[in-house]
């Protein structure tokens, strides 16, 4: 997952991983790195 800091201070933008294999896509939407 990235994060970044848009010009609207307080505001970010959050952009998950999408993870794909046979089932279809998923997002990660947690992790504890």
């Amino acid at each position: 997952m990235s994060a970044r800091e848009l010009a609207i201070p307080g505001a970010w933008e959050i952009t998950p991983v999408l993870h794909s294999d046979s089932r279809g896509s998923f997002f990660e939407w947690f992790t504890d790195r």
